[in-house]
């Protein structure tokens, strides 16, 4: 099974951070998953087709993780939001 995992986030060296501490957890247990990343929370609503887990930045300019982690909650009802 692979987990579907999307992770906003506007600052670009922080999303890079969490991506890699992600791809580690992965490798190290052999799970299998599948990473998206977004630069703000327009984009990730408008491309995010499938997701288990959101990792969200609290603090965006356009749109806060707060109201991102709602708004999928109502598309995804199964999704875990991290913040």
């Amino acid at each position: 099974m692979t987990v579907d995992i999307a992770i906003c986030d506007d600052d670009s060296k922080d999303l890079k951070n969490v991506i890699d501490i992600l791809k580690d957890i992965f490798v190290e247990h052999s799970d299998k998953c599948s990473l998206q990343s977004f630069h703000s929370a327009t984009d990730m609503l408008e491309n995010v087709n499938k997701i288990d887990i959101a990792i969200l930045d609290i603090s965006m300019d356009e749109m806060n993780g707060i109201d991102l982690g709602r708004e999928l909650k109502m598309r995804f009802p199964q999704v875990r939001v991290i913040y």
